[in-house]
């Protein structure tokens, strides 16, 4: 595996999932496999911060075609291929300040067809096994102060409250717990 902590804004290196057909792959750029492929998802895209999400995306998210991982904040290729394509697009980040900004900048760019994936019991996944730790990293609390300056929509606006609550984000991970 590579390095999680590398910026995927750096790191070309992409991994796709093609739901029913059981295909993982890890790509040099998501460009190349569409136009080598000739695969092109019609329906729901979803975008998953976390490996272990990424790797059971299928239960998860059983209605979406393809998953997409990235690390931290999304990068720029990857909201531009997926703006060229057609169908939903989810994306599935960390509660935490970096992952809303993912979600907000996503938005900005594909505002019609961008849903924030939010579980039905996130406030209590908060009560439960937030983590504190994140929001003592500068980077978190610089980006929700940015965050709070922005027009956040109800889903982001939602999250923001909760990280501010609890003084804490949440990890993908809980969602396995």
């Amino acid at each position: 595996l590579r390095d999680t902590k590398r910026s995927s804004q750096s790191d070309p290196s992409i991994e796709i999932r093609i739901h029913g057909s059981k295909q993982s792959t890890d790509v040099g750029s998501l460009n190349w496999y569409y136009k080598t492929s000739n695969f092109a998802p019609k329906g729901t895209i979803v975008l998953i911060e976390n490996l272990r999400t990424f790797l059971s995306s299928e239960e998860i998210f059983p209605n979406a075609e393809i998953a997409i991982r990235y690390d931290g904040i999304i990068s720029d290729e990857i909201i531009n291929v997926v703006q060229q394509l057609e169908g939903t697009i989810v994306i599935a980040p960390d509660y935490d300040p970096v992952g809303i900004l993912s979600y907000h900048r996503l938005l900005s760019k594909i505002k019609n067809r961008t849903e924030l994936f939010v579980p039905r019991d996130i406030e209590k996944m908060f009560e439960s096994y937030s983590n504190k730790s994140l929001m003592a990293k500068n980077k978190n609390k610089s980006t929700l102060k940015s965050l709070l300056n922005k027009d956040l929509d109800d889903p982001a606006g939602y999250i923001v409250s909760l990280i501010q609550k609890y003084n804490a984000g949440l990890e993908q991970e809980t969602l396995h717990d």
